[in-house]
Order: C-alpha cells, then structure tokens, then sequence
C-alpha cells in the first residue's frame, strides 16, 4: 500500500537533503535560518536581572555583525528568549517598570530604530515595509490632521434700489403672508362651488 505522508528514516532524510542543490536565491535564506537558529539556541538567563540583560542585548548586535543581518525587535525577542510584545511592554514600563529595565531596552530600540531610519533613508528597506515595521514594533504613529472650520457668511443689507436692481421689483413688492395667515386660511370653510352650469 505504500507509506503514510511524513514516514521517512532519518537516513533517508539526510540523503535526500544533501541530494537537494540549494538554488541562488534559497542561499540567503538558508544563511537567515541558520542566524535565527543561533538565537534560538541562546541558553536562558535570568530577564530580571539588568547586567545579564544588557549582556544579551550585546551579544545579539554582535552576532548581527558577525553574520551581516539587520538588527530587529522579533531578533532581539529570540536571543532575550521572550515574545516581542514583551520587549515592547518592558520598553514602555508596562511589565517591568524597573527604570533599569525601561532604560536598557530603550537604548537597545534606539540603536535599532536608527538603523531602520539607514535603511529607509539609503533604500535598502522599502520604505512601506519600514513604516509597517516602525508603526508595529517601535511606536511610530502618522499624525493626520483634519482642521475644520466654518465660515459664517456676512449678511449684507442692501437697500431697496440695490434689491430691485439684482432681483425683480416685482417680488419685493410681493405680499408677505404670515403663518398665522396660513392657518386662518386653513380654519375658514371652502365656500360650495355653484354646480348649477353642470346640469343639462
């Protein structure tokens, strides 16, 4: 019947992917995996005490050098060994409003968020995926301002001669029917109209 989806010994595995030829572009892939693996595989330490903080965060920009990758807050994350919105809640005091902590991480996304501006400013990052990622990890807002004002028009107050001569006399001279008017017009009864010429 053959074997499921996924069976496969390791040896078969390993043959299999050295027989793969990494193609041109799966090279810089491949190089990017294997620096988050390395993130990955930092050994935990202790988040709550400051210096091994800031020793992680240096050894994290350091590995960005050696391996030529840019600096981020979801790398940062990986080699502090906790989430990204964790970082951003102990850079904003939120969960850890030790100023220690807030001043260690705040350095750390300075150096980080003058790199992306670099990287924005020379073109080697698209400048809509820099505002996605400085709006998402760095606390970067766009400030649109909507003003609203209205201009009340100046009444002006002409005189007969001048509104007789922008309009017809003939209006200004019209009878004005007040709403009092109206609504006597509307009590008083409809006289009966003489049906008299109908009949034949």
């Amino acid at each position: 019947m053959g074997r499921r989806k996924g069976e496969m010994s390791a040896e078969e595995r390993a043959k299999r992917s050295a027989d793969r030829k990494i193609h041109d572009g799966d090279q810089e892939t491949t190089d990017m995996l294997k620096f988050n693996l390395l993130l990955y595989d930092m050994p935990p330490f202790d988040t709550h005490d400051p210096e091994l903080l800031k020793q992680r965060i240096q050894e994290y920009f350091d590995l960005c050098v050696e391996y030529g990758r840019r600096p981020g807050a979801a790398g940062l994350a990986a080699a502090v060994g906790v989430a990204r919105k964790t970082l951003l809640t102990w850079r904003d005091g939120s969960v850890r409003p030790s100023s220690e902590h807030r001043q260690i991480m705040e350095r750390a996304f300075t150096i980080i968020d003058s790199m992306m501006e670099q990287f924005m400013l020379t073109g080697k990052v698209n400048p809509v995926s820099g505002i996605f990622l400085m709006a998402n990890n760095h606390g970067y807002r766009q400030k649109v301002e909507i003003s609203a004002e209205v201009e009340r028009p100046q009444l002006e107050t002409l005189s007969r001669a001048e509104l007789e001569s922008r309009y017809n006399p003939n209006i200004i001279d019209a009878d004005i029917v007040q709403p009092e008017q109206i609504e006597q017009k509307a009590k008083d009864p409809v006289p009966a109209e003489d049906d008299d010429d109908d009949i034949v």
